[in-house]
């Protein structure tokens, strides 16, 4: 630094001390000219005066000159404050400069287009790879990836337009050629000739990079696992993510199979080789590929080809398939379990991959492992699914099948014995038929039963709406056990409460099934005394209550017996399916026990519920519920008794089955009507063509053609003795679930489900020929 130089005097200054002189030598003078005037007072005078003209410049002068040193003495002192505050901001600016390790500082001295480093901090130092001192006088553009003249160019060049200052992120170049990326601005240092020189401060943001990279990467991986289709799809997704990241062109998942003892790999996909599938034997040591490596260690591994040379030469690891410039794998871990493996490869540059990639790869792994596993349970469910479909179906499709076989000779055997006992009989024929009759019977409800809880059971039971007549309804039940009470001479009454209504909607004849039920162990039950059914209003949970048409009404019944009663242990299991209060072999009463099983879920799909009260010996107290509406106008009974058949009528029948063809005839024939038969869909045309009919008694299963089939032309005849609106009823041993509805959608009028009950026989006949009536 300079040294300091005293400022010189103010000219007011030297104006008074000139002042001072020329009045003191004024004075000496004119006392030397006229030394007679130096006397006496006038003497006096003229000195005072004259020490008055001097006087007042030198005191002006002295005050001057003290003003003067104050200020340069302030001057000095302000200057060591300056000189300190100097030093200390040049020891913050260094001590910034040299301590920071995180953030490179770089200053380069020069003006053309190569400037050369002059300052080096220690965090370039550790960013760069690279001590100070060999950097120092290295050109600035060394220090950036690629062609690091063309970067310092366009870096000058923006200085220029930016007024001093780039901000960018660069990618930059260690020691040994590594690229990072690094956000970097770039200062211009001016002096007083101009621009001497650049600042360059950096920070390596490749953690941040990867951060976002492995962040991205997650989510567009678990995008992929919601968005695919399948298996297949989700590898083809993980590809197409990897190649936006790592510019993987050659990539493969492989994933192993245990209990084959291989390793797989689903998805391949390489420039070099086609597509394989497996590695055998993958338990022995002796079997070895980089890939099983990965797998067995459970890290990541990169090598060149160089170290997969020296690899092989040294424990005989070698590649599957063509050896790559450098071979990156990564384990894929499932709750810290190796389910397999993902690698990516490079054909032509060993430094393809970096250590970065490595860290990608590794991060993503585990999410990927996951995705392919939850993808393969996904997989694994909808196969179980579809098998547990297919199952499903095969079960229908055994259920339908024997539920026609089954009710076919049922038919038969019914209908032989009611025709049979309607003639003169023995009084131990009559006995035998009876039995026969009723075994046939207790058949058909365990049929009815098993039938009705596979379809609850697949959830494809569906509840219809019909209009019916309560108390008929409850006095038709009554009547089916009138027989049977009367040989037990236990009594059974029924009473319907006055304020619960009459004509109502709702699935009589599930209803009916329930009652019965629940009236049918009841009477099974009860040895002596007797079986009561009582019907009774509940109120409704939402209030209302109204007997106006379409309201709902809750109905509780109440069948109380007084039997053998249910033990306590027992009364929660008897609702159970096939279970039932005595299960041993030496039980008394016989039965599937789906009764109640059925009974409850049924009660529970009309809104309502079932319970048991019971004391063994006592006897028991069954009550259920159901929801129905109260219907407008008249309503039908659900069991009509005794229909009004219409007649005669000229009824083609078509039935395969000589038994059943034989029993429908003899019973139309009772009933006054002309009958004539065919054996198959093709015979039924031909008579239609040949004859007038009024009704058609169509079969389903028949050979030749079916029922269906005869339907669907019958419907397309042009011309013909009998019309194509023609009556058609299907009298079928189908009656699984859809079947009735199938049958209608086919053309049919209506629908009875063998065995044929001759009164359901007459009133389908009349409600279908008076519905055609009303047609025309």
């Amino acid at each position: 630094m300079a040294a300091f130089k005293a400022p010189s005097p103010g000219p007011w200054r030297t104006g008074c001390l000139i002042a001072a002189a020329v009045a003191l030598a004024s004075t000496a003078q004119w006392v030397l000219l006229r030394p007679d005037a130096c006397s006496g007072l006038h003497f006096t005078l003229i000195v005072l005066g004259a020490l008055v003209l001097v006087a007042g410049p030198l005191g002006m002068a002295l005050w001057a000159g003290r003003r003067q040193r104050r200020t340069l003495v302030a001057e000095v002192e302000r200057g060591e404050v300056a000189r300190r505050l100097l030093r200390q901001s040049l020891a913050r600016q260094r001590a910034v400069f040299e301590g920071s390790e995180m953030v490179a500082m770089i200053l380069a001295e020069g003006t053309g287009p190569r400037p050369r480093i002059a300052e080096f901090n220690p965090g370039a130092e550790k960013m760069f790879g690279v001590a100070r001192e060999q950097m120092l006088g290295r050109p600035l553009d060394e220090l950036f990836a690629g062609d690091g003249r063309q970067t310092l160019a366009r870096i000058l060049d923006a200085l220029g337009r930016d007024r001093g200052r780039v901000a960018e992120e660069y990618e930059m170049a260690r020691r040994g050629g590594a690229v990072f990326p690094a956000l970097a601005e770039l200062c211009a240092v001016h002096g007083q000739g101009g621009m001497e020189g650049l600042l360059l401060t950096a920070v390596d943001i490749a953690k941040r990079k990867h951060s976002e990279a492995v962040t991205y990467l997650l989510y567009r991986i678990s995008d992929a696992v919601s968005a695919t289709r399948d298996l297949n799809h989700l590898y083809e997704s993980i590809h197409g993510i990897f190649m936006e990241i790592l510019r993987a062109r050659n990539f493969f998942i492989a994933l192993l199979d245990e209990k084959n003892d291989r390793l797989v790999f689903p998805y391949f996909r390489d420039e070099m080789d086609g597509s394989f599938f497996e590695v055998r034997d993958i338990s022995n040591p002796g079997t070895s590929s980089l890939t099983l490596e990965v797998i067995r260690t459970g890290r990541p591994l990169m090598l060149t080809r160089a170290e997969m040379i020296e690899r092989r030469r040294d424990t005989g690891l070698t590649p599957v398939g063509t050896m790559s410039r450098v071979w990156l794998g990564v384990p894929l871990l499932v709750r810290d379990k190796v389910i397999g493996a993902m690698a990516v490869q490079d054909y032509t540059d060993a430094t393809y991959f970096s250590r970065e990639d490595i860290g990608i790869m590794e991060a993503v792994s585990r999410q990927v492992a996951l995705a392919i596993e939850r993808k393969m349970s996904e997989e694994a469910l909808h196969e179980a699914g579809r098998a547990a479909n297919a199952a499903s179906r095969s079960k229908s499709e055994f259920l339908a099948n024997m539920s026609h076989e089954i009710r076919t000779p049922l038919n038969g055997i019914l209908g032989m014995a009611d025709l049979t006992l309607d003639s003169e009989l023995t009084t131990e024929q009559r006995a035998n038929l009876e039995m026969l009759r009723d075994s046939g019977r207790a058949l058909l409800r365990v049929l009815n039963d098993i039938l009705d809880i596979s379809k609850i059971e697949a959830g494809k039971l569906e509840l219809t709406e019909e209009r019916f007549l309560l108390r008929q309804f409850v006095r038709s039940v009554a009547e089916i056990f009138a027989v049977e009470v009367r040989r037990k001479g236990v009594a059974l009454h029924w009473t319907v409460d006055d304020d619960v209504p009459d004509r109502l909607l709702g699935d009589g004849g599930r209803l009916r099934q329930v009652l019965v039920n629940l009236v049918g162990n009841a009477v099974k039950f009860t040895d002596r005394g007797e079986v009561a059914v009582r019907v009774t209003r509940e109120p409704l949970p939402m209030g209302g209550g109204t007997d106006a048409p379409g309201a709902p009404v809750a109905l509780h019944f109440s069948v109380r017996d007084t039997g053998c009663g249910i033990p306590k242990d027992k009364q929660g299991e008897i609702f159970e399916s096939f279970s039932q209060v005595d299960g041993s072999l030496r039980r008394r009463y016989q039965g599937t026990g789906l009764g109640l099983t059925i009974s409850r879920r049924l009660a529970e799909m009309m809104g309502g519920g079932i319970s048991v009260q019971s004391e063994p010996g006592q006897g028991s107290c069954f009550e259920f519920t159901a929801v129905c509406r109260v219907a407008s106008g008249e309503a039908q009974a659900a069991c009509p008794q005794g229909p009004c058949a219409p007649g005669p009528l000229r009824i083609l029948l078509a039935e395969d089955n000589m038994v059943n063809m034989i029993y429908a005839r003899r019973v139309l024939e009772r009933m006054g009507h002309e009958v004539v038969t065919a054996n198959s869909g093709r015979t039924v045309l031909e008579a239609l063509g040949r004859e007038r009919f009024d009704c058609v008694l169509m079969d389903i299963q028949m050979p030749d053609m079916d029922g269906l089939e005869a339907t669907r032309r019958i419907r397309a005849l042009r011309s013909g003795p009998t019309p194509s609106t023609v009556s058609i009823v299907a009298m079928t041993a189908h009656a699984m679930r859809g079947d009735r509805e199938r049958f209608l959608a086919a053309g049919m009028d209506a629908y009875l489900a063998k065995p044929i009950d001759p009164e359901q026989l007459a009133g389908v006949l009349a409600a279908t020929l008076a519905g055609r009536s009303a047609e025309t």
